[in-house]
């Protein structure tokens, strides 16, 4: 621990690192559904939101390379570990691993997709009010978007809706 620091705050490069854990536990889930289902929709749906996972996995991995090569502002850690904590509380963000082969009924799916892609987007819409750069907010935005039309394609296939009309 560094002086100074509480333990239940969060560095910068800590709360990227949630960002990368979220998204990697997002394509894992996806591709293990996607083996679990047999309704050829529904695969392609579940491939496409794993292959989403995995470019905003990169997104956050090119920032957490940039926190790397740029010298640490301990006031910036400071204030950003104090709100996210404060706005994070215990809340775990789909940080739990799912086990697709738990669940019974493709509704079961559906139903958790929709919990992780509401959990991911308010965390990254907090996220946003700790963006100090222009691109890291238009790139929390972008994902932002895409992670609400995964809910909304998830909602719709839900409902009985063909995800040819959320995308």
């Amino acid at each position: 621990m560094r002086p100074g620091k509480r333990d239940d705050m969060f560095s910068l490069e800590e709360i990227v690192d949630l960002g990368i854990k979220i998204e990697k536990n997002g394509e894992k889930f996806y591709r293990g559904a996607q083996n679990q289902v047999a309704l050829e929709e529904l695969r392609m749906l579940l491939g496409r939101l794993a292959d989403d996972e995995v470019k905003h996995m990169d997104f956050f991995t090119r920032k957490k390379e940039a926190l790397k090569s740029k010298p640490e502002d301990p006031e910036l850690e400071a204030l950003s570990s104090t709100i996210l904590q404060g706005i994070l509380g215990d809340q775990a963000f789909s940080l739990r691993e799912a086990n697709p082969a738990d669940l019974k009924t493709i509704d079961d799916v559906l139903s958790l997709a929709i919990e992780f892609e509401k959990d991911t987007v308010l965390f990254y819409e907090m996220l946003t009010a700790l963006a100090a750069r222009d691109d890291t907010f238009k790139g929390l935005q972008e994902i932002i978007e895409e992670e609400n039309s995964h809910v909304a394609a998830l909602q719709g296939f839900k409902e009985g809706r063909s995800i040819r009309d959320a995308f």
